[in-house]
């Protein structure tokens, strides 16, 4: 597989508005639209900046979000709730723009007409993810931030880049946590935290646990997940903990931080390596939040509905 040929088959237009977080092309700001290719042209332009300048301003709030998130004073915590109410704004309006810049390249490249159809977008807090052709592996594209117990100040933020298989749950309770839900939340936190492993493996389990809560997982599959995952997730642990340390990536920096039209996530993994590309940027769990997971026994998560 060629991932240079991959790349390019990527609607260049769409790996710009990446970058794109100046001034509107100069097409947007002086240039009539003659025509209808124009027109087009114009728009996608303008799609494409508007794009690239929410997600700037969408991660320079989740990185001012966990800045302070190691500050437990009240100033802070209030601090991070209004950052948070704003950055999940700053989302809805990302996953807006990148639905109508995908819809009208669509309909560029297809030779069909732009109509009011718009793509579907899970809005904010629903995980937004793109799945590789495998079928097994998903890129997230805009960060997921999780508040781990409900009114806490301790967050949790996946990045965007990062890929998830949803390997550290056991293949057959995946049914359980659907990506597509508020239940892929506490899975995807759960990839993320042994991804990273700053918290133990069993703060890890316990996160989640508490993450089930929180999204209203019933008790009987909330139980089941838990005690899975603490049987059969040290394989998933130790299989990150050796990607680590082979200096393999899992959170995509850009421009490479889009998924390829064909391929499997393990065959532009290694064409990443190959490449020497960039790790996108991944935010530390902080040992506040781990601790958390010490704060409360499991048979007390088990009893809370």
């Amino acid at each position: 597989m060629r991932y240079r040929t991959l790349l390019r088959a990527v609607p260049p237009l769409i790996m710009a508005a990446i970058g794109c977080t100046g001034q509107p092309p100069a097409s947007v700001q002086t240039r009539p639209a003659t025509s209808g290719t124009q027109a087009l042209a114009d728009t996608i332009a303008r799609l494409t900046h508007l794009v690239g300048l929410n997600r700037a301003r969408l991660d320079s709030a989740v990185f001012e979000i966990h800045r302070i998130s190691h500050d437990p004073s009240a100033s802070a915590i209030a601090r991070s709730r209004q950052l948070r109410r704003g950055a999940a704004l700053l989302d809805s309006t990302y996953r807006a723009n990148l639905a109508e810049l995908l819809r009208t390249v669509n309909a560029s490249t297809s030779a069909s007409v732009a109509n009011a159809a718009r793509f579907p977008v899970d809005a904010p807090p629903a995980p937004l993810l793109r799945a590789f052709a495998d079928g097994s592996n998903w890129m997230l594209q805009s960060p997921l931030i999780v508040e781990i117990a409900r009114n806490s100040p301790h967050v949790i933020i996946v990045p965007r880049g990062f890929v998830t298989d949803f390997a550290s749950i056991p293949r057959q309770l995946r049914v359980l946590l659907p990506t597509t839900t508020r239940y892929g939340n506490a899975a995807l936190v759960h990839d993320y935290l042994y991804w990273r492993q700053d918290c133990t493996r069993a703060q890890a389990d316990n996160i989640m646990a508490i993450a089930m809560i929180e999204a209203g997982l019933p008790l009987v599959e909330r139980r089941l997940v838990h005690e899975a995952v603490r049987v059969f997730g040290q394989g998933a642990w130790d299989t990150n903990q050796r990607d680590r340390r082979a200096g393999l990536i899992r959170t995509i920096g850009p421009p490479q931080d889009q998924v390829p039209l064909s391929g499997s996530w393990a065959e532009y993994r290694q064409w990443l390596r190959t490449t020497r590309a960039k790790e996108g940027l991944e935010y530390s769990v902080p040992q506040s939040v781990c601790a958390v997971a010490d704060t409360v026994k499991t048979r007390d998560w088990s009893n809370r509905d």
